[in-house]
């Protein structure tokens, strides 16, 4: 889970340096080219967009490596974000540049997404090899129960691990 928080670091802080690179060129403390301090405004940006990431639970050790609630989170943090921060320059009348903003998004949405498939891949291969597994009860009658605890055996990347049944008395 460290090594994900540190990749999720690395592709916010890449993206939003290549969208204020791409867009304003590199940052020159002499002579201002914007209203703004776009170097404040990247700092706060992906400050801020790792700490949604964070608040959004994208890291989450039920929703890793599995299923679409993990790419939903993400999807739903980051959007979430850029439309506050669309939001809030609305109202307080803000000249952000689209431009900006439109290559920030989409860089760091796909590199996010990218990471999280290659970690997935990553999760997969290790599951197989019995790592990465959560232990589970299976609870239910005894058909349903061992039909679950064959599927999880078939499947090893599902990552679970049976580790005990509850049945009903008949």
């Amino acid at each position: 889970m460290d090594r994900l928080r540190v990749t999720d670091v690395l592709v916010v802080v890449a993206a939003v340096a290549c969208a204020q690179v791409v867009r304003f060129g590199r940052p020159d403390l002499e002579v201002p080219r914007a209203a703004f301090n776009y170097t404040l405004v990247s700092v706060t940006l992906a400050l801020t967009w790792i700490a949604f990431l964070a608040i959004f639970r994208t890291r989450s050790p039920r929703v890793l490596g599995g299923g679409a609630e993990e790419y939903r989170r993400l999807l739903s943090a980051t959007f979430r974000l850029f439309g506050l921060v669309a939001i809030i320059s609305l109202l307080f009348r803000f000249e952000l540049a689209r431009g900006y903003l439109a290559i920030a998004l989409p860089v760091g949405l796909i590199g996010l997404l990218f990471s999280r498939w290659l970690f997935r891949k990553h999760v997969a291969r290790g599951r197989r090899r019995g790592d990465y597994q959560t232990s589970v009860v299976i609870v239910g009658s005894h058909s349903s129960a061992l039909s679950m605890a064959r599927s999880f055996s078939r499947d090893g990347s599902a990552g679970y691990a049976v580790v005990g049944g509850c049945l009903p008395r008949t």
